[in-house]
This record gives structure tokens, sequence and C-alpha cells, in this order.
């Protein structure tokens, strides 16, 4: 495992963190949103709010060496969190998520997509539980939104809220919207 140090985001940064987000991105939502709809990060940083977050960079063997994650919060929430392909399974992810726990405090959670488990499998490996399924949307692709957070988290009890375009794409209309129910294994689902 290469040394990696985590630092604060500067500007000299962005243009590592558009590729990794570029090539990261493709591969964990690439199974359900055809690659030429899939938003690049100089998009999607302003239209998700990327730059209202925290954002911390992993860099190799030293704190200017080059960049090979970054993870990005607005506590509770963890935001963003992507590796550069060619460093994945090599600890960057879990080094980054485990800097950012403290900061983000005993209500963290995370949105990912159940289409991604691998994503699903990381998060869960860290601790994290699922709280919640429901309808998603990426780039305008029908996905299940899945909600993790830690154990004890007041955001594991808290029923989710699918966004209009989303429960459009599930099949849902104004008039039928569905709702949140909680199921016997306490994990909030939408019918």
């Amino acid at each position: 495992m290469p040394q990696v140090l985590i630092r604060h985001s500067h500007p000299p940064d962005w243009p590592s963190i558009c590729e990794i987000h570029d090539l990261a991105r493709a591969i964990e939502i690439g199974g359900f949103v055809p690659r030429d709809a899939i938003v690049p990060m100089k998009i999607a940083a302003q239209e998700e709010g990327f730059f209202d977050c925290q954002t911390f960079v992993a860099c190799l063997e030293t704190a200017g060496g080059p960049v090979a994650g970054f993870i990005s919060i607005r506590p509770p929430e963890l935001t963003w969190c992507y590796v550069h392909p060619s460093s994945h399974r090599q600890g960057i992810g879990r080094k980054l998520v485990e800097h950012v726990l403290p900061k983000l405090g005993p209500d963290a959670f995370v949105l990912t997509s159940a289409e991604n488990p691998g994503g699903l499998q990381f998060y869960q490996s860290l601790g994290f539980v699922i709280a919640a399924r429901f309808p998603g949307e990426a780039h305008g692709h029908r996905c299940q939104c899945v909600r993790l957070t830690l154990p004890n988290s007041r955001h594991r009890h808290r029923p989710p809220t699918p966004s209009k375009s989303a429960l459009r794409l599930a099949g849902f209309t104004d008039a039928s919207p569905g709702n949140a129910y909680l199921g016997n294994d306490g994990v909030y689902y939408w019918r």
C-alpha cells in the first residue's frame, strides 16, 4: 500500500479532482447511465453544491505528491468520495473516510445507489448501516437511492424524501406519489 497523506484541498488540486471524478463516476454509475450522459465534474460541481463542501485530497508519498482521491463533506453528510481508478483497492478511500468521520460526528450519513454494490459494501465495511432505500435518479436516469448512516445517527430513523423527478422516473405521479414505510428490518422503503 502506498504512503497516503490527507490534506485540505487547494485550488491547484482542481484539475486532479475533475479527472478523478470523471473517471471514477463512470465506473460508479456507468452500469445504468450511458457514458455520454454522465455530467463532468466541471458542471456537476456547480449543480450539486461541491463548492459548499469541505474537501480533502489524498496525496501519494508527500503532501505535494500526486492526488489519488478526494472526499467532500457537509457535516453530517459525506457528499463526494472518489479515488482514481488506477489507485482503487489500495485503502485510499478508507483513509479518506476515516479522516472525515470525526468531522462528520455521530449523525454521519451518505447517499449512494443500490446499483453500486461496491460502494454499498465499502461504506458498510466502515460501520455504516443501510437506513433507507427509495427512488433516486442520476443524470435523468432511474436508480434506487440508498441512505447509509452510522448505527446511532438520527438520520437512521428519518423517512426518505425522494425528489419529484426521481418519483416520476419510478412511475409515481403527483396524484399518487407513494410514501415511506418502515420495514421489519428497520430500513425505510418507498411504495
